[in-house]
């Protein structure tokens, strides 16, 4: 019975995982962005996350440029109301909400088609230009995503700083973002892939290794696999994983297949592969792509360009303006693709069992560990 508790107890921490860490400046604890569903990156409650200041560990200079760096540990982009990352400073090294004020621009949530993503980003700021000898400098990624209201649906990140005096005749110059005039209407050229297929991927110049994917999409009874194989190692940057969501029963199961360990999330909703207003972006251009034409989607506030060929929607590229990350996606095959590849591995088959004895239900982007 003891045993049991304390199993049961491990898996309500478990809860605690996932979503945004930072560090640069470095978080309060530190950040821990190693694999997906990390337990420091899950902090829910306002203004920092439940954790109590510390002293400065990063010194900023005032009226100068600096850029945020942190990753956003899970997606969890919502269609209807797609979320954004936000920056923002307040003078004292304990403050309220209505202390804080927003620095730079947000950078807003994207689609990665899969809640298991780990996306580093970057955001510009212009540092106060008065002297603060201990302020803090906050992350939040406010999700919108109802799924994710167990405490609401934005989780923070705090950073204890100072700001020492600069010069202040000099102000930084920030990028602001750009407003891009659509060739055609969003509206004419959007569309959606087809509704059951198998597709393969190329990813390179991304924080892992170059990387093999394979996607295998069924719209229809809502299950998704994704295998992403990036070589002989265990770990996020160069192991070999399979993912398979499942929106029936809410769980998506991550089999690291050389460690043969298998992890529980939780899901949220479903989206399907979409291309234009529906999932926010705007139309960038065109361009001949063999015997079709392919349409560029660009969205607002994020660094994400997705290409679609027009005539079949079928997937071309997905390319990071600021860091050239880029996936190539080819050899679609359409059509349901058989049942047997969404047959689970030996070690999620298990993992499943000691969650379900234990009597606690998986909720969204929640990474459930028994041990």
């Amino acid at each position: 019975m003891i045993y049991q508790q304390a199993a049961i107890a491990l898996i309500l921490c478990g809860v605690a995982s996932a979503h945004v860490c930072m560090w640069s400046p470095v978080q309060r604890g530190g950040a821990d962005i190693d694999t997906p569903g990390e337990s420091k990156c899950y902090l829910k409650d306002g203004p920092c996350g439940g954790v109590a200041s510390a002293e400065p560990m990063t010194t900023l200079t005032g009226g100068s440029e600096f850029t945020v760096l942190f990753q956003q540990n899970l997606n969890h982009f919502y269609v209807d109301n797609p979320g954004k990352l936000v920056v923002d400073f307040a003078t004292n090294a304990d403050p309220a909400e209505e202390d804080f004020t927003q620095l730079g621009q947000p950078v807003s949530d994207y689609n990665a088609m899969n809640e298991i993503t780990q996306t580093n980003f970057t955001m510009k700021i212009a540092v106060p230009s008065q002297a603060v000898d201990h302020g803090v400098l906050r992350l939040r990624y406010v999700s919108q995503n109802p799924t994710e209201n167990d405490r609401g649906t934005t989780f923070y990140q705090c950073a204890d700083v100072k700001v020492v005096a600069g010069d202040a005749t000099s102000s930084p110059k920030t990028e602001e973002a750009k407003a891009t005039k659509p060739e055609e209407s969003s509206k004419d050229l959007g569309c959606c892939a087809p509704k059951q297929f198998a597709l393969h991927g190329y990813e390179t110049n991304n924080w892992r290794n170059p990387t093999q994917i394979q996607f295998y999409f069924d719209a229809v009874n809502q299950l998704f696999r994704i295998d992403t194989n990036s070589g002989d190692g265990v770990t996020a940057k160069d192991g070999y994983f399979q993912m398979y969501s499942n929106f029936t029963s809410g769980i998506e199961y991550y089999y690291n297949v050389h460690a043969n360990t298998c992890d529980l999330y939780g899901l949220n909703l479903w989206s399907d592969w979409c291309y234009g207003s529906v999932n926010g972006q705007t139309h960038q251009g065109s361009f001949q792509n063999g015997d079709e034409t392919a349409d560029v989607w660009g969205q607002e506030g994020n660094p994400f360009n997705w290409t679609n060929n027009r005539k079949s929607c079928t997937p071309v590229s997905l390319v990071r303006s600021d860091t050239s990350e880029t996936t190539f996606y080819y050899n679609m095959v359409t059509g349901a693709p058989d049942s047997s590849v969404y047959e689970l591995p030996a070690a999620c088959v298990t993992k499943a069992a000691e969650v379900e004895k234990s009597g606690v239900k998986l909720v969204p982007s929640a990474r459930k560990s028994l041990f």
